[in-house]
């Protein structure tokens, strides 16, 4: 890895910033826009919006910037920090830390400190915590071959980007003020020895006679008729920009060209190896030789160019309409429409947490567009192009529907469902309360918790002899090993009720390692703790610092109509 990491440096000396910033940045895009949504307009004609030096309403940067926030989360997916955060809070105020990092000059790190960076990331660690080598090589092998837009680059550039906001994070905080009896305690967990036992019931397979009146369900609607509640939601249509258009305007390809196509995504032309004998291990699939699949190599190029000039339409099309002041289905529009032989599509009205996945959009970046859609009006009325399955494509704003809670009738069948559901839970945590009282009285008489559990009707699980810093992923995922933390030796937990499952553990041992003060584990433990302490009031900080930004940028909404 230190070679590749070394070529790389060689190649990047410079980092490139980036971060999704998602609808904030389209909503950016409409506010300092003088009408339009279309991104497609010279920036010339929008009024930057800088965002500490962003500038949140270029398409062009703000593709760069959708990169590293996406391989951000893939590259760190345990990061309890980002699972807390509200997701927009957390893009602006790693965004307002790459921006402090250059205006202050914090350098590239060294191919030691990335090398070491690389090791934290727990996309690249194993259950125990630790660096795993064949994660790191599977993860890499998949980028290549998916063939995309992400490269083994976009993910050096991504972690130079998050090692950089670390450093910022931590200075801005200063210092972490761990006192070393925390130290000791987490310490201690961490090298403790635990052997436990866990105890599941299926909740599937829990199935009481459960009745519900007209009189209980509606008082369950009543207790929070929000429940029901719908959510806002718009009214599309999609102008379509089919890529089959196009095909008879691409001219044949010469043969360097598709040379070229092909080693840029030779797996696309990979072969699936023959199915091997019964015992045989299956063989690797073979490198494509680009004579044997070349017609396939010119049906993808010739695709991909008539989905270029698809998108390209596509963009015309929205800055004529915005040059020309065409408003939606007037004259104009129909005749333009006709003119270029174009089809709108309805589709049903949705809301932001279920978009039309029927419109095929192919990347995030369409993805937002298609949320976009909420922050247009009758004035801005569509959104910059997005990439569909089949080809290109305008969202066409129709309408806004507003939120509304429906009455008790309305939603009757779905209030008596989920009235007989919640009963049925509650019956089953109960039951739990009934099977905790039955497995010790059990023990009581010299059964172990594994036979009285199994007697329960219960599927038990032995965990023996682990330490608090190699918990057993199927404890630590379940929450199982947060309840061994309140127990001793002997004791059962109460019944958790986890997902589809009902969750019992049982403390078979424990042992406690003695720790003096002036253990290497206790101060290399205290310094990491303060690291961590310091890093997390740094994101604090720099979340307040971004909000700050973020409304100083909001302008008054009269504003939007100049």
């Amino acid at each position: 890895m230190i070679t590749w990491l070394q070529t790389t440096f060689g190649k990047h000396h410079k980092t490139v910033f980036g971060l999704l910033l998602g609808v904030i940045i389209l909503t950016f895009v409409l506010t300092f826009g003088p009408s339009g949504a279309s991104m497609a307009r010279s920036e010339m004609e929008v009024q930057k919006a800088l965002f500490y030096g962003y500038n949140l309403t270029s398409r062009k940067e703000v593709e760069q910037l959708q990169n590293g926030a996406m391989l951000s989360g893939a590259l760190n997916p345990k990061d309890t920090r980002i699972l807390r955060q509200n997701r927009e809070d957390y893009m602006l105020a790693r965004t307002a830390g790459l921006g402090m990092a250059n205006e202050y000059g914090v350098p590239t790190p060294t191919v030691a400190q990335i090398k070491s960076y690389i090791e934290t990331r727990s996309a690249f660690q194993n259950e125990k915590g630790e660096f795993d080598q064949n994660l790191y090589s599977r993860f890499m092998d998949n980028i290549k071959a998916s063939g995309g837009r992400f490269t083994e680059d976009s993910i050096m550039r991504t972690l130079i980007e998050d090692w950089r906001v670390e450093q910022i994070a931590k200075t801005i905080a200063g210092p972490g003020f761990v006192l070393p009896y925390e130290a000791r305690l987490r310490l201690t967990e961490k090298q403790s020895v635990w052997s436990a036992v866990q105890a599941s019931a299926d909740f599937n397979a829990f199935k009481p006679e459960v009745t519900v009146d007209d009189v209980a369900a509606r008082a369950f609607y009543d207790a929070s008729p929000v429940r029901y509640e719908e959510p806002e939601k718009v009214k599309i249509k999609a102008l379509e920009f089919p890529f089959s258009t196009y095909l008879p305007l691409v001219p044949e390809p010469a043969e360097p060209a598709l040379r070229t196509y092909f080693a840029a995504n030779t797996p696309r032309f990979t072969k699936p190896p023959a199915k091997p004998a019964e015992g045989e291990t299956p063989a690797p699939p073979a490198p494509p030789v680009f004579e044997e699949v070349q017609p396939e190599v010119v049906v993808a190029f010739k695709e991909a160019e008539a989905r270029k000039l698809a998108e390209n339409a596509a963009d015309a099309f929205s800055v004529k309409l915005f040059r020309d002041g065409i408003t939606y289905k007037s004259d104009a529009f129909k005749k333009l429409v006709e003119a270029q032989g174009l089809t709108l599509t309805d589709y049903p009205a949705y809301a932001k947490n279920q978009p039309p996945f029927q419109i095929g959009f192919t990347d995030y970046q369409s993805y937002m567009q298609v949320l976009n859609a909420f922050n247009l009006d009758a004035e801005n009325y569509h959104t910059d192009p997005i990439r569909t399955r089949t080809g290109a494509a305008l969202i066409i704003f129709e309408e806004k529907i507003t939120p509304y809670v429906p009455g008790y009738d309305e939603v009757k069948e779905r209030v008596l469902t989920d009235a007989k559901e919640e009963e049925r839970r509650k019956q089953f945590i109960e039951n739990g309360n009934k099977l905790k009282a039955t497995i010790e009285l059990e023990m009581s008489t010299g059964k172990s918790f594994e036979e009285a559990a199994k007697a329960a009707g219960l599927t038990t699980q032995v965990f023996e002899s682990f330490k608090g810093a190699e918990i057993p992923a199927e404890l630590k995922n379940n929450g199982g090993f947060e309840q061994l933390l309140g127990l001793q030796e002997g004791q059962v937990s109460p019944m958790v009720f986890k997902e589809t499952q009902g969750l019992f553990v049982y403390l078979k041992s424990k042992s406690i390692p003695e720790i003096s003060k002036d253990s290497p584990d206790l101060v290399a433990e205290l310094k990491s703790m303060n690291e961590e302490l310091s890093t997390a009031d740094g994101w604090v900080l720099l979340t307040e610092l971004a909000a700050k930004e973020i409304t100083r940028l909001n302008p008054p909404k009269d504003l939007l109509n100049n």
